[in-house]
C-alpha cells in the first residue's frame, strides 16, 4: 500500500496541479488516510471548479460520506455533480448512490425512479448490473415478482463477471418460487451449488435444501439439542446463520454463530427482538427500542411508549409497534414522527414478512390476520389456537407455534397448509416451547426456557 501511495505521489508531481490534487487524493484514499484525501479533493473543487476531475472529486466525497453513513452530505455532493456537470463520466456513479441512499432512507418510489433513470440514460455504464439488482429489489418488495425476475435476468445473462451476480441468482430464485416455480428455483442455485466455495456454498446448500423441503413435501421429523443456556427466550436468526437468543432472567442476547459465541449486553429486560438484513438486530426494552446506531424513544401524542412487546420496520422505513399498556398499534414515519394509531382489536402480537405482509396475532392468540402496510385485512385464520410465535423462512414460508407451544404449524408463503404436527412427536418431549426462528435453510429453533437448552428442529 505503502509503494502504491508513492507511485502515484510521484506521478502527481508531473501533472497539471489540479490532476495533482486527484491523484493525491486518490493516493491517501488508498493509503487509508481519508481526513488527508478528503482535503485534496475539497481544494481541487475551490482552486479549480471547471477541472475535467472536478466531477470525480465530487464523486469521491459523495461516497465517502455515503460510507460514513451521513447520506445528507452524501447527497449533496452527488447531486451537484448531476446539477453542475450534467452526463459526465460521473453520473452514473452519482446516480446509483443517490437511488441507495433513497432506498435506504425508504424512499422506494424515489428510488425506483432513479435507478430507473440511470439504466435509460446510461445504457452502457460500468454500474448497470447493480442499478438493475436493485431496481429487482424493490420491485420484488412491491410483489412484482416478474418485473423483477426480468431485471435479475439482465444481470446474470450479461454480467456474468458482476459482484452481484451471486445475489442476484438468490433473489431469482426467490422469485421463481413466490411465482409458484420451485424448479426454475432451483436452477437459479444449481451453478452456484457446483462451484460455490466457502461461506457462499453453505449458502448455496441451505438455500436449496429449504427449496426442495416445499417441492419435494419433506415435513419436519427429527430435533435434536443445539446449544445450552440458562432461560433462553426470544430467538430471532440473521445472516450467515446467526442465531439470536435473549437470556430472559438475564440483561443480553447470546449470538450464536457457526465457530463463535459472543453476548452482547443489553440496558434493560428485553421484550422483542427483529432483524433484518439492511438494518441489523433492533430489540425492545419496552420503553425504547435499540439499534445497532443508537437508542429509539417513540412518542406518541406527547407521551413515550412504555411497553413495547412487537415492532417492525418496513422497507420504506416506518416503524410499527405495539404498546401493551395502552393496548394499541402506533405507526411512526422513518423520521420517528407518528403517523397513525391504530385498535386492531385485542391484539396479543404481530410479524411481518419481508414482502409487507402483517401479521396479527389476536383475541386470546386464537385468532390470525393478515393485513397490507394499509391496514387493509386479506386473510383471517381462525383454526390456529393459542398462538405463541410466528416466524417466516427465507422464501416467506409461514411457521406457527400454536397449542400453547406444544404443536407447529407450517404454512406456504401463499397460505396453504404443509404441515401441523404435535410436537412431541418430534422431539420426544412433553415440553411447551416458548419462541422459535428459522433460519437460511429452513431449519426451526425452538427454545424451551425451563430445560435450559435450544432445539433444532429439521
Amino acid at each position: 500500500m505503502k509503494t502504491l501511495l508513492l507511485f502515484l505521489l510521484i506521478g502527481s508531481l508531473t501533472s497539471p496541479n489540479d490532476q495533482r490534487l486527484y491523484e493525491s487524493g486518490l493516493a491517501f484514499e488508498a493509503n487509508q488516510n481519508y481526513e488527508q484525501a478528503m482535503r485534496e479533493f475539497n481544494l481541487l473543487l475551490e482552486q479549480y471548479p471547471k477541472s475535467a476531475f472536478a466531477d470525480d472529486a465530487l464523486l469521491e466525497i459523495g461516497r465517502y460520506h455515503f460510507n460514513q453513513g451521513d447520506a445528507e452530505r452524501a447527497k449533496a455532493f452527488l447531486d451537484r455533480i448531476i446539477s453542475e456537470y450534467g452526463k459526465s463520466d460521473s453520473s452514473d456513479n452519482a446516480y446509483l448512490l443517490i437511488g441507495r441512499i433513497q432506498l435506504k432512507a425508504g424512499d422506494i418510489d424515489d428510488a425506483y425512479n432513479t435507478f430507473f433513470h440511470l439504466k435509460g440514460a446510461f445504457p452502457e455504464s460500468d454500474v448497470l448490473d447493480r442499478d438493475y439488482f436493485y431496481l429487482s429489489i424493490i420491485s420484488s418488495r412491491r410483489g412484482q415478482f416478474k418485473k423483477a425476475l426480468y431485471f435479475l435476468s439482465q444481470i446474470y445473462t450479461r454480467f456474468s463477471e458482476s459482484p452481484v451476480f451471486p445475489d442476484s441468482l438468490y433473489q431469482a430464485a426467490y422469485c421463481y418460487y413466490r411465482i409458484g416455480e420451485p424448479q426454475e428455483a432451483l436452477k437459479m442455485i444449481a451453478a452456484l451449488n457446483e462451484e460455490g466455495k466457502g461461506e457462499q456454498a453453505v449458502k448455496a446448500e441451505d438455500y436449496t435444501r429449504s427449496l426442495l423441503r416445499f417441492l419435494l413435501k419433506r415435513h419436519y421429523k427429527r430435533a435434536k439439542q443445539y446449544f445450552q443456556m440458562d432461560n433462553p427466550s426470544l430467538l430471532a436468526t440473521g445472516e450467515a446463520n446467526t442465531l439470536y437468543v435473549q437470556a430472559k432472567k438475564g440483561r443480553f442476547i447470546q449470538m450464536i454463530s457457526p465457530g463463535q459465541n459472543r453476548r452482547r449486553n443489553t440496558p434493560g429486560n428485553v421484550r422483542a427482538m427483529y432483524y433484518q438484513n439492511d438494518v441489523g438486530l433492533w430489540f425492545s426494552t419496552g420503553d425504547q427500542l435499540i439499534s445497532p446506531s443508537g437508542s429509539v424513544r417513540l412518542i406518541a401524542e406527547g407521551s413515550a411508549l412504555q411497553d413495547i412487546t412487537s415492532f417492525f420496520l418496513t422497507s420504506s422505513g416506518e416503524i410499527w409497534a405495539f404498546d401493551k399498556k395502552t393496548g394499541l398499534s402506533y405507526v411512526f414515519s422513518k423520521e420517528r414522527k407518528l403517523i397513525r394509531k391504530m385498535a386492531l382489536g385485542d391484539v396479543d402480537f404481530f410479524k411481518i414478512r419481508r414482502d409487507g405482509r402483517i401479521f396479527v396475532v389476536k383475541n386470546s392468540r386464537n385468532v390470525m390476520e393478515i393485513r397490507t402496510l394499509d391496514g387493509h385485512a386479506i386473510k383471517q385464520f381462525n383454526n390456529f389456537k393459542k398462538i405463541v410465535d410466528i416466524a417466516f423462512d427465507p422464501l416467506d414460508n409461514i411457521y406457527l407455534l400454536t397449542n400453547k407451544g406444544r404443536s407447529l404449524s407450517v404454512l406456504t408463503s401463499d397460505f396453504h397448509v404443509f404441515q401441523s404436527v404435535q410436537l412431541q412427536s418430534i422431539t420426544h418431549s412433553s415440553s411447551r416451547y416458548n419462541h422459535l426462528a428459522v433460519d437460511q435453510g429452513a431449519n426451526i429453533f425452538l427454545s424451551v426456557s425451563r430445560e435450559r437448552e435450544i432445539l433444532k428442529v429439521y
